[in-house]
């Protein structure tokens, strides 16, 4: 039971990264990583009809991290570099190759740059390719960064905390504590996260949180 619960908590919450950052409500594919043997991109209808493995990578332990741009014509992703190509998988390029350990693409809300974590830090680069430019100094443990939908202001996380940083790298902030994996919602006021295994929400500013969903009660 517990573990049906939590993976419930965290399929919701990719379909609500994937909405925010314009997905099914844009071009309406889901776009996700496929495993096993080869893991690969895969692209599917919110009715789950049309499955189509769109990228395969050489290398079966690449991030992959697909996110598709705010208007549903581009899916960047990780491997080995930051990555873009159509939702058909074609018009493959590379944005950047980073420092050797880019991942998890997020894209700005008017699609014209990409941030990433590569290693401690986050980075900004522009969405038609180029040198990337550091948005933080280097942390604990960085990990998936998601741009407001609304512009102006990245999350990201911190070891197991959420901080806040301007999209030109001022006003970084400790947003709350004990809590991974930030979603926007769609207007940018709130933000979904998890912690200790369970769904909450939150304002844009930290305030506010409440469990939405507990883990130990989900049924099914």
């Amino acid at each position: 039971m517990a573990r049906t619960a939590t993976l419930f908590v965290v399929v919701a919450l990719s379909l609500a990264g994937a909405a925010a950052a314009g997905g099914p409500y844009r071009n309406g594919r889901i776009a996700f990583v496929a495993c096993c043997d080869p893991t690969a991109i895969a692209t599917v209808s919110p009715s789950g009809t049309g499955l189509r493995r769109i990228y395969r990578p050489t290398a079966s332990d690449a991030p992959l991290d697909p996110a598709w741009s705010p208007n549903g014509k581009e899916l960047a992703f990780a491997n080995g570099g930051i990555w873009v190509s159509s939702p058909t998988g074609t018009g493959l390029r590379l944005v950047t190759r980073g420092h050797g350990a880019a991942v998890s693409p997020s894209w700005s809300a008017d699609g014209t740059r990409i941030v990433f974590v590569d290693g401690a830090a986050l980075y900004v680069v522009a969405a038609a390719g180029g040198t990337p430019t550091r948005l933080t100094p280097p942390q604990t443990r960085v990990t998936r960064p998601a741009w407001a939908p609304n512009g102006g202001t990245i999350v990201y996380g911190v070891a197991r905390n959420l901080w806040t940083v301007s999209t030109n790298g001022t006003h970084r902030r400790l947003l709350v504590h004990d809590a991974q994996e930030a979603t926007w919602s769609p207007g940018g006021t709130h933000l979904a996260f998890v912690r200790a295994g369970d769904l909450w929400t939150m304002a844009r500013n930290g305030t506010g949180a409440r469990r939405v969903a507990h883990t130990a009660t989900v049924e099914g």
